[in-house]
């Protein structure tokens, strides 16, 4: 295991005036903050724990309002990245430690090996083609499937490779070279080893995001027990052209198009058992697959929406919700007491408010939104610095107004780290995070 140091000085110096800061987290809210202070001269670290870059965007097919595909807000993004001088990238990397230092903070990390060099790969997929390990892909219900080394994410950066440790045969103490031998680029090196570094920063961006909440704790919803129940990203990967159907919608029970679908929002959110908080990005998440699948089938597919209330409060989104309800979709106000099958369907019953009658539904497909979390690995970065991890699971911030900043000097928010977002305001607070770094630096040079 190599150990190396990277002082405020750096090792790449071109044209950078102030910093450096360390943005951790490598979601579109880090990578707007890193590039928003790059533009400034500031030389920032940004630092992911996966092999790729890109965050929950990456699993998404289109965005809501607009039906634009996920990868063109990426794939900017990226082009950005590759001609930043001031950004430093390093992936598939664990913080080790965080030590407060006189001029800010020094932070020991790991970056572990992807066995695969990332300037030399082309993605070409021969090595994936002789691995003979394979398993199920994440979110993609067991329809898309992967090898040991494979691309890391549906829309990877960098763009190259990974070897999954826990999978591959060579890491399991047998003797197999398959990927080395078939890869014609010489790009996959089985001995590479963890690196130690240390950095010091003047400044810290958490920008840690948020995850889905573990539905399966919804017991009476039937998650993990009726295979025909999935979850809202399970079914983004669904409606995916890149995906593991290349765009169809179908039952993983029988692989067959589904002739009805029931939307359930709220999975696990505005609970008291689970999350009092509003997820705010469900409700349209589900007006935005449900107009996508009726866009698809048509009156071929009958589509409900089960919800507590609607919360189309962005800009756009209000008109996107009435353009989604003259589609067919059938809203009902109240949510299920439960999902059951019964002979091959499965069966719901909906307390509608607006007709106040209570509706039984007998359906293909049932979608869950679930509530978000703050990530898991915020807890553990908040205790390295001294930060309160709330009880809705979000870091705090230093009050309501000011919610980019912490009550610890030197370390700032972005996006969803300070609590559930959708992408357009993830954007923003995290060009706010930038500027007031920026000001932050200059106040201290």
């Amino acid at each position: 295991m190599s150990n190396r140091a990277i002082g405020y000085d750096g090792q790449r110096q071109i044209g950078m005036v102030i910093g450096p800061v360390v943005v951790l987290g490598g979601g579109i809210a880090g990578i707007e903050s890193s590039l928003c202070l790059s533009k400034q001269g500031v030389r920032v670290y940004l630092l992911e724990r996966r092999p790729s870059l890109g965050g929950n965007v990456s699993f998404l097919s289109k965005v809501f309002p607009t039906l634009d595909p996920a990868s063109d807000i990426l794939e900017g993004m990226f082009k950005e990245l590759r001609s930043s001088e001031n950004v430093q990238m390093m992936t598939n990397v664990e913080i080790k430690a965080i030590e407060r230092k006189e001029e800010g903070f020094e932070l020991e990390v790991l970056k572990r090996p992807r066995h695969v060099d990332p300037n030399k790969c082309t993605s070409c997929g021969k090595c994936a083609e002789a691995c003979p390990v394979e398993y199920d892909r994440e979110h993609e219900l067991g329809i898309g499937k992967r090898k040991a080394i494979d691309s890391p994410s549906p829309k990877p950066f960098p763009e190259a490779f990974v070897i999954d440790e826990g999978a591959c045969l060579h890491f399991r103490g047998e003797e197999c070279r398959a990927c080395v031998e078939a890869c014609p680029n010489d790009a996959i090196n089985l001995d590479e080893r963890p690196e130690e570094i240390r950095i010091q920063a003047k400044a810290l961006i958490l920008a840690t995001g948020m995850e889905l909440f573990e539905v399966s704790r919804v017991k009476e919803f039937g998650y993990g027990r009726y295979k025909d129940v999935i979850t809202s990203l399970e079914l983004e990967r669904l409606l995916d052209p890149r995906g593991p159907t290349g765009g169809e919608v179908i039952r993983p029970s029988d692989r067959k198009r589904p002739r009805s679908v029931a939307f359930v929002l709220c999975a696990g959110s505005r609970d008291r058992r689970f999350l009092r908080h509003c997820c705010r990005i469900g409700c349209m998440t589900a007006l935005k697959q449900a107009y996508e699948i009726k866009e698809l089938y048509g009156d071929e597919v009958e589509v409900y929406i089960c919800y507590n209330d609607i919360r189309a409060s962005g800009r756009m989104h209000e008109e996107f919700y009435q353009t989604a309800r003259g589609s067919g979709i059938v809203m009902l106000h109240g949510i299920p007491s439960e999902v059951r099958e019964k002979d091959g369907k499965l069966t719901l019953r909906v307390f509608d408010l607006g007709t106040w009658k209570l509706e039984e539904l007998e359906v293909d497909l049932v979608v869950l939104i679930p509530g978000v979390n703050g990530s898991s690995h915020a807890k553990e970065v908040g205790e390295k610095l001294g930060i309160l991890v709330e009880e809705d699971t979000f870091f705090s911030a230093l009050d309501q107004v000011r919610s980019n900043e912490t009550k610890v000097d030197g370390v700032f928010l972005s996006g969803c780290s300070a609590g559930p977002m959708d992408i357009a305001s993830s954007i923003s607070h995290a060009r706010a995070a930038a500027l007031i770094v920026l000001n932050y630096l200059m106040k201290r040079k």
